[in-house]
């Protein structure tokens, strides 16, 4: 008898890997390519005490602002930080009452080749908001702040890619005043 049940669970526990696998390679991958809607403007009301910090090099960023972001972003290290800063991306961050509580990327005319941007095009990516200050229009407010930041720079529209299965990334861009322009599958 324990011989069946241990067949059993060695079959349906190879069984739930290929079906995991087959799950991520069919829907982990789709992606909702959003556009910045410039009829609809960006209309988010300010947070009180929120600010944003545009870094373009490592040295602007403060030691409490790399811990931090060392323990919440997903890079190994400061290295792959600079290269990352150093390849023409800008790292916004997002103070709330001068405590780091969100940020994200911006790059101008690179994106993945998937995703059909100009070379004068923005695009926002990696967005994060750390858990204790989700749910309160900071990433929103983010995304609006750096949107706008772009258009007045040297950006024509902004872009980003949301995850299909990522609801709350998705009403979030919305609520900044993007909108779906195509679903694309990200290799």
């Amino acid at each position: 008898m324990k011989n069946i049940i241990n067949n059993l669970g060695l079959r349906y526990g190879l069984q739930f890997i290929v079906y995991r696998y087959c799950i991520e390679r069919i829907i982990y991958r789709w992606f909702y390519v959003m556009k910045l809607d410039e009829n609809k403007g960006l209309s988010i009301n300010k947070l009180a005490g929120f600010s944003v910090k545009a870094v373009g090099e490592l040295n602007d960023i403060i030691e409490q602002d790399i811990k931090v972001l060392g323990l919440n972003m997903t890079y190994d290290n400061i290295s792959n930080l600079r290269m990352k800063i150093d390849n023409n991306n800008v790292l916004w961050l997002g103070y709330l009452d001068q405590v780091l509580v969100t940020y994200c990327w911006s790059s101008i005319g690179e994106a993945r080749s998937e995703i059909p941007i100009g070379n004068e095009d923005a695009y926002i990516l990696d967005v994060e908001t750390f858990a204790s200050s989700r749910s309160k229009g900071i990433g929103a407010a983010l995304i609006c702040h750096v949107s706008n930041e772009l258009m007045k720079g040297s950006a024509r529209q902004v872009w980003a890619a949301v995850h299909v299965m990522n609801e709350k990334s998705f009403r979030m861009f919305t609520r900044a005043g993007f909108k779906c322009s195509q679903r694309v599958r990200l290799n």
